[in-house]
């Protein structure tokens, strides 16, 4: 990042700890991991989850893996847009929007746009993409929308003839790709017991916030499936992630 970005840029601007100190002064996932693996917990990397299946007990699962089948009392979905691939309930989107994002001056690739979005522009303002969970496409509606972006806010070009420039040698659109957000129909996260339904958790679906969500949402999945969903924990935590019937049976109803 320091090569990368100008001299004075924020995002440069950073020290490097060593174990030790990361140990001593933040008590981070070094040390969180370490203290995971000294008490059980099997780390599998590397290993997806294909499918999931209720046991005839109708109390405990079965977790499908290219390494065997896992038998469990409790499980826990925390795979935010891919968990529909493994477990069939509604992600939906709400709003489309697009976004651009500059290399700034002076940085790698100095001048690159990182533009998104685009949904809404699909078929049926974006209601033919809900539920897919292929991330190997691109949907070609969405990508024109996005690759006319440009022109379309800023115009043609930027001097009489119409021309901003030449074109790089490699082309205007230098990579493109896709993924998989989770959204649900009221736009919050799914966090707790999953209704009618033994020994089953999650928290997902953060409408692409999950970098700021998801720790906190962990953490009071914890507190409920060991029993401690109290009135400390509705203090403080959002009604409105709670996962019930009535928000698992909500559909999407368009724009």
């Amino acid at each position: 990042m320091k090569a990368a970005f100008p001299k004075g840029d924020s995002v440069a601007e950073y020290t490097f700890h060593s174990p030790a100190e990361v140990q001593n002064k933040f008590h981070c996932a070094l040390d969180a991991g370490t203290l995971c693996l000294s008490r059980g917990l099997d780390l599998q990397v590397n290993t997806p989850a294909t499918s999931l299946m209720k046991n005839r007990d109708e109390r405990t699962w079965t977790v499908q893996t290219p390494r065997g089948d896992i038998w469990t009392e409790d499980i826990i979905l925390a795979t935010n847009g891919d968990r529909v691939a493994a477990y069939s309930r509604r992600d939906v989107y709400d709003k489309g929007y697009e976004y651009m994002i500059p290399r700034p001056k002076g940085s790698l690739n100095e001048g690159d746009l990182i533009i998104g979005g685009g949904l809404v522009r699909a078929k049926e303002e974006g209601l033919v993409e809900y539920g897919i969970t292929d991330d190997t496409t691109v949907n070609e509606e969405i990508s024109t929308h996005i690759k006319n972006t440009l022109p379309r806010y800023f115009g043609n070009g930027g001097d009489r003839n119409g021309n901003w420039g030449d074109d790089h040698p490699d082309g205007r659109v230098k990579k493109e790709w896709t993924g998989i957000m989770g959204y649900t129909p009221d736009g919050s996260p799914m966090v707790g017991a999953v209704p009618g339904e033994n020994g089953f958790w999650m928290s997902c679906s953060f409408q692409g916030h999950g970098m700021v969500l998801c720790w906190m949402c962990a953490k009071t999945l914890v507190e409920m499936m060991e029993g401690r969903d109290n009135e400390e924990l509705r203090g403080w935590f959002p009604e409105a992630f709670r996962v019930g019937f009535e928000r698992t049976s909500k559909r999407f109803q368009g724009r």
